[in-house]
C-alpha cells in the first residue's frame, strides 16, 4: 500500500511540475513576434499589438484596469484607473518603490478613487493620455535593455503622462527622475 501511494505521489508530483513549467514558460513568457527595438523603429505601429510586450504582471494590471473601467461604465480605462491598479497591486517592484520613496501613496490612492468616481458620473468619454502610456513604457523598457514592459516601466511612464500623479510628485518634492532611479535600482537587484 505504501509503495503504491509513493508511486502515485511521485507521478502526481511530476505531472504538477510539468504543468507548472508549461505555465511559466509558455503562458507567462510567450515568444515575441518582434523585439522592442524593432517596434520602436517602425514608422507605422498601428498594426502592432503593443500589449504583447507586457510581462505577465503588467498584463494583469492592465486587465484589472480594463475590468474596473468597464464596471464604471467606461469602454476603456484612463490613466487614473491604470495608476490605481498599479499602486494597489501586490507587485514587489512597486512595493519596493513605494517603500523606498517614503511617500504616502494612500493620499494618492484616495485622489485616484475620487477621480474615478467623477468619471463614473460624467456621460462623456474622458479624454486622457492612456494611449501614450504603452509606447512610452516600451521606450523606457528598451532603454534599460529589457524585452518586455514591467510594472516599474509603467510606473515611470505614468509619472510622465498622468496629471494627478505629476501633481502628487510635485507636492511631495519628488522628481520623475527620482522615481525612475528607484525602479532602475530595483531592477538591477532583481
Amino acid at each position: 500500500r505504501t509503495l503504491a501511494g509513493g508511486i502515485l505521489f511521485l507521478i502526481l508530483t511530476v505531472i504538477c511540475s510539468e504543468i507548472s513549467f508549461f505555465l511559466n514558460s509558455r503562458l507567462k513568457k510567450p515568444k515575441l513576434t518582434m523585439s522592442l527595438v524593432d517596434y520602436l523603429a517602425k514608422a507605422d505601429t498601428s498594426d502592432v499589438n503593443v500589449a504583447g510586450f507586457l510581462d505577465f504582471d503588467s498584463g494583469q494590471i492592465f486587465w484589472r484596469a480594463f475590468t474596473l473601467a468597464q464596471k464604471s461604465g467606461l469602454t476603456e480605462p484612463t490613466t487614473a484607473f491604470l495608476l490605481y491598479c498599479l499602486l494597489s497591486s501586490r507587485d514587489p517592484q512597486i512595493g519596493f518603490v513605494v517603500q523606498r520613496s517614503g511617500l504616502d501613496f494612500s493620499t494618492l490612492l484616495l485622489g485616484l478613487r475620487q477621480e474615478m468616481s467623477n468619471l463614473k458620473q460624467t456621460p462623456v468619454k474622458p479624454a486622457g493620455n492612456f494611449e501614450k502610456v504603452l509606447p512610452l513604457a516600451a521606450k523606457i523598457a528598451q532603454a534599460s535593455g529589457k524585452s518586455r514592459i514591467s510594472p516599474g516601466d509603467l510606473l515611470v511612464a505614468l509619472a510622465e503622462v498622468d496629471n494627478v500623479f505629476q501633481n502628487f510628485l510635485t507636492e511631495s518634492d519628488m522628481r520623475q527622475g527620482d522615481l525612475a532611479s528607484l525602479t532602475a535600482w530595483r531592477e538591477r537587484w532583481r
